[in-house]
């Protein structure tokens, strides 16, 4: 048994650089771990603010679409189609200052109320959308942008209230609130240009959380 006496025991434990080594490992995958579930959940917050700006701006945009076509000129015509409008003189251009303003049956108003009513309608049942998406946003949202955005929306509620408002007041066919809605003008046209001013502004940060998210990516 001599010969073993200048032998090192053996132990079962690993040496201390082994320990150093194997703890050294553990950390680093513990910090690759949490740097991964850290991605994930950047990930997972971009894609639904992404999500939710995506889903409010296809409202808008179709919102804005609907209340701008009210302005058109085939809405226009449509409305004075509907209406029977008349001229004074069918030689000069056919514009308000030309319109023939008697001789109308209320048959007439009633048919121009309804084509009205029914191109500014979409725009009525899109505004409780776009507060319900708007809701979401607000978690992403600046609080000035917020105000922007509800203040556009709240410029168009008022012109489609405006709208409906005075199509629902016309009581007799000698009201000459009738000819606001052909050759459709001021003061909605101003409103509408109020829509497109808070309208550029909300796109513009729209765009900016978009490419944001790209840049992140």
């Amino acid at each position: 048994m001599d010969h073993y006496r200048g032998m090192k025991k053996w132990r079962p434990f690993a040496s201390m650089p082994e320990q150093y080594l194997v703890m050294h490992q553990k950390n680093m995958m513990s910090e690759q771990f949490s740097h991964q579930r850290e991605m994930a959940y950047r990930e997972y917050f971009l894609d639904k603010r992404t999500s939710a700006i995506l889903d409010f701006q296809k409202k808008l945009e179709e919102t804005k679409a609907d209340i701008t076509y009210f302005f058109s000129e085939p809405a226009d015509l449509e409305r004075r189609t509907a209406f029977g409008l008349r001229y004074l003189n069918d030689e000069e251009p056919r514009w308000e200052g030309n319109i023939d303003l008697e001789g109308y049956r209320w048959a007439h108003v009633e048919r121009l109320v309804e084509v009205a009513v029914k191109q500014i309608k979409p725009v009525q049942e899109r505004i409780n959308e776009l507060n319900t998406s708007l809701n979401i946003l607000t978690v992403y949202f600046s609080e000035d942008e917020i105000e922007v955005v509800n203040r556009l929306i709240e410029k168009i509620d008022y012109l489609q209230h405006f709208i409906i408002g005075n199509l629902k007041r016309i009581e007799s066919s000698s009201d000459n609130t009738i000819f606001m809605f052909v050759h459709a003008g001021e003061p909605m046209t101003n409103m509408l240009e109020e829509i497109n001013a808070f309208h550029n502004d909300v796109r513009g940060f729209l765009k900016k959380y978009l490419y944001i998210h790209k840049l992140d990516a």
